[in-house]
């Protein structure tokens, strides 16, 4: 199964974002204002940038899967989509706010297409233009390949198992099975596996230190972190980058 089929199942199988609105709307509130564009990087079906819709006039969405896409123009029929890889994009244009998050930077399993990222996004942006991002810490993932697997179950009776297999330190598989239900207890299985790779979030924030000119740094309870030792107790969980351009 690839993306083309995953997409069918995949809203009802991952995690509900709502969680985390209340925190997105506050970080642009404070640093976009009055903000008119927003960007996001691997969009997916577009349920970030639905919660973003009343927050920002203009929504563009991007990414390289056009099944994923498809879901999304239905959610969001006045964003504007584009089917691109997130290491090269151009768009002629520029936005107050990019976001790129849920471990979206992780799928690109090479630093130096980070990096790429990075400045495609810096390219991109306003003067003063905010970026938004977050990533799987090492520590996190390795945390999570240690947990028995998870099951998740879906209306109609379908069931979604994962389990993260540490392949390297800093590369992951995040192995899906999809039951789905076909009535009178029979199932049809479907497989993906989805990889991603991690990098040193010191490393991560050195560089992006040197591409904009301000970086804060927000733990997994979106929390702000500042000074060292809170940064060092940050590392074991998800880490949001705010970039100010």
């Amino acid at each position: 199964m690839g993306y083309a089929e995953f997409s069918r199942f995949y809203d009802s199988a991952m995690k509900d974002y709502s969680w985390c609105s209340n925190f997105l709307l506050s970080i642009f509130d404070e640093f976009c204002g009055a903000g008119e564009s927003l960007l996001e990087l691997g969009c997916g079906t577009g349920r970030v940038l639905k919660l973003m819709e009343n927050q920002f006039s203009e929504l563009h969405g991007l990414d390289i899967s056009n099944e994923m896409l498809s879901i999304a123009r239905g959610r969001l029929p006045g964003a504007h989509l584009h089917h691109m890889d997130m290491t090269s994009f151009s768009l002629g244009t520029a936005f107050d706010a990019v976001i790129s998050i849920f471990d979206t930077i992780n799928h690109i399993l090479d630093y130096s297409g980070w990096l790429e990222t990075f400045q495609r996004v810096k390219s991109h942006l306003k003067p003063g233009g905010v970026f938004l991002c977050d990533i799987n810490t090492p520590a996190r993932l390795q945390r999570l390949s240690i947990l028995p697997t998870f099951i998740t179950p879906l209306e109609g009776g379908s069931q979604v198992l994962m389990e993260v297999e540490e392949i390297t330190a800093a590369d992951f598989n995040f192995n899906v099975q999809v039951f789905e239900s076909l009535g009178d207890d029979l199932f049809k299985r479907h497989e993906i596996v989805i990889h991603e790779h991690t990098v040193d979030p010191l490393v991560v924030l050195r560089d992006l230190e040197s591409m904009f000119n301000k970086v804060r740094v927000y733990n997994e309870e979106c929390k702000p972190v500042t000074g060292d030792k809170e940064i060092e107790m940050s590392l074991n969980g998800r880490m949001f980058f705010l970039c100010i351009n």
